[in-house]
């Protein structure tokens, strides 16, 4: 019985992997879903980062154009010395718009990529295109930029700048769901591996606890259900299996210590017999009498 027993729970070694694959598994599909939201929300960041780098740098567009504007409308000043100066606010103003239409990952900068802020950047860069030659002109003796011309393109900036506070406004609503997307998936998780536990490991182990506890208080029908096919379905099915063969053993454990009982009365009978026998036997008296009362103990015995 015991080299049974000692082979039952033996039996579930090749099926031990199964309830640490399981855990295994969960915690994968966790750590992986913990892993992509937490870079969802690291890359939102870094993305309202660099749209408020060019907030900033775009927003210095309409000062720009308002400064070129003055310099160009200077004329005299232009003529005498200012040459040099609008031509290189004319080149710093490139390397800003180069800066916004590249973007810039040291910053970080970036200009957002959706459509309106595209075709807003896209208007910028042609009437910036038309204005920067107005203002070069105006070195070699041109008339300056008409007023309505700047305040259109420094319209068109602005223009910009609110396409670009409005993606930013919507992927900051994302990274807000994001971010609470992670507080329930948190507490989502937290529960589900608590309850994983207790459907994996605890229930099983207290239907095994009281299962014993009844076998222990002498209920020998006690049997758990196996509900699994790891290795506490395993065990569970060794337990079952165990009590049945202790089941079976206390059956005949009664049919069986009666038989032995009469089996020994019969023997003590006999030797009673045997005894007694000898103890006639060996009185001295007649041999009728020896014989007679032989005859009569053999009958008595049978």
């Amino acid at each position: 019985m015991l080299e049974t027993m000692e082979g039952t729970l033996q039996h579930p070694k090749p099926a031990a992997r199964k309830l640490a694959s399981k855990l295994l598994v969960v915690q994968i599909v966790f750590l992986l879903v913990a892993l992509g939201s937490i870079g969802l929300t690291l890359f939102v960041s870094w993305k309202l980062e660099g749209s408020a780098a060019t907030i900033n740098d775009a927003g210095s567009l309409r000062m720009r154009a308002w400064r070129l504007a003055y310099l160009a409308s200077e004329t005299e000043t232009l003529r005498a010395a200012g040459g040099e100066d609008i031509a290189r606010s004319i080149a710093a103003f490139d390397v800003v718009l180069g800066t916004l239409r590249e973007g810039d990952p040291a910053r970080p900068l970036s200009l957002p990529r959706s459509a309106a802020v595209e075709e807003r950047f896209a208007a910028v860069d042609r009437d910036w295109t038309a204005l920067s030659r107005t203002l070069q002109a105006v070195a070699a003796g041109g008339a300056a930029p008409r007023r309505a011309d700047v305040e259109h393109f420094v319209d068109e900036v602005n223009a910009l700048v609110a396409t670009i506070e409005n993606d930013i406004a919507a992927t900051t609503a994302v990274l807000r769901n994001a971010q609470l997307a992670l507080v329930a998936l948190a507490i989502g998780g937290t529960v589900a591996i608590m309850y994983l536990s207790f459907l994996l490991v605890i229930r099983p182990l207290t239907r095994l606890h009281q299962g014993i506890e009844r076998m222990a208080q002498g209920d020998l029908t006690a049997r758990v259900p196996v509900e699994t096919r790891d290795e506490f379905g395993e065990l569970t099915a060794g337990f079952n299996d165990m009590a049945e063969r202790l089941s079976g053993l206390y059956q005949t454990l009664e049919s069986r210590v009666e038989e032995k009982t009469r089996r020994l009365a019969e023997r003590n009978a006999r030797l009673a017999t045997l005894y007694d026998m000898a103890a006639f036997l060996n009185r001295g008296q007649p041999q009728g009498e020896m014989c007679e009362g032989f005859l009569e103990r053999v009958a008595g015995a049978f």
